[in-house]
């Protein structure tokens, strides 16, 4: 369970409590004789940091998650840290058994149904806004360009203003797609509860721990953290995030792949000039005037 414990709280741990979960995962062997003063010291904290850090996992006290944790075998505790000094082969290992593991569990995690819903809504939306705060806009952006691609009406920008001016566009059978790993950002949260006033369907991709975003949620897609540390913290997962755009996208690709790919060839045509779109200027038409060259 201590593994379970520490992927559900992963997007909230502090920089000093991503010290002490490291530190843990690196020494399991050698952890299950430290006292919470011990350990402190080693992960280079103050004690009452691993009291938090023991509650923000879900245990009562620091002997509670000791408990726990001896009895967790070594194959529980597979997911290790980064070290400067192992050579590229090992690193890429660990890497790509994280991202194996974690695939497996976005597939235990997300039902057929609840993805064959999402896929339906989006569907039958005649406008989608998709959000992300910060670096999870970069999902947002991405899963905006894929139904672009397709020919669904999709919207994104950073820019609160904007968000807000097209929500308060949006009608009842339209969709807003929030990305948010820990589910508890200010402002991710508040255009979420301004699209639910609104009456759209609110579709989420978070973390597998209750948050505040899953519970205003209609439907939630759920991506647990992967586990690779360096000395500073965990990697920020992005590949179950990746995964299940991709499985939305192509699952709603084959509700009407004769109009979707339709749109996709338009894109083609507009795009690639070379396969009959629209010709490139020539380039003369991007010189400056006579009268605005520098002399």
């Amino acid at each position: 369970m201590f593994i379970v414990n520490l992927k559900r709280a992963l997007p909230s741990l502090t920089h000093s409590e991503n010290r002490i979960a490291a530190y843990l995962v690196d020494n399991f062997q050698s952890v299950k004789d430290l006292t919470s003063y011990e350990l402190a010291e080693r992960a280079e904290v103050g004690q009452s940091t691993i009291i938090r850090f023991s509650q923000k996992l879900g245990y009562k006290s620091y002997k509670d998650l000791y408990d726990d944790l001896i009895k967790s075998s070594l194959n529980d505790m597979d997911i290790s840290s980064v070290s400067p000094e192992e050579d590229t082969v090992e690193t890429n290992e660990k890497l790509y058994r994280s991202y194996d593991a974690t695939l497996k569990e976005v597939m235990d995690y997300n039902p057929v149904q609840t993805i064959d819903i999402i896929v339906d809504r989006l569907y039958l939306a005649e406008k989608v806004f998709c959000f992300g705060a910060q670096s999870s806009n970069i999902l947002a952006k991405l899963f905006t360009n894929r139904l672009l691609e397709i020919g669904i009406e999709a919207y994104n920008s950073e820019d609160n203003f904007v968000v807000i001016s097209l929500l308060k566009k949006m009608k009842k059978n339209d969709v807003a797609f929030f990305v948010s790993s820990s589910g508890e950002s200010t402002v991710t949260n508040k255009l979420a509860r301004f699209a639910k006033q609104q009456g759209v369907t609110l579709i989420t991709i978070t973390g597998i721990q209750d948050n505040t975003l899953k519970r205003m949620s209609d439907y939630s897609l759920c991506c647990p953290e992967f586990i690779i540390y360096t000395n500073f913290k965990s990697i920020t997962n992005r590949c179950s995030q990746l995964f299940l755009i991709d499985c939305i996208y192509l699952n709603l690709w084959k509700k009407d792949p004769e109009r979707h790919n339709k749109s996709i060839r338009e894109l083609d045509d507009i795009t690639r000039p070379e396969f009959g779109g629209l010709p490139l200027l020539p380039d003369e038409e991007f010189s400056f005037p006579e009268n605005h060259r520098k002399k």
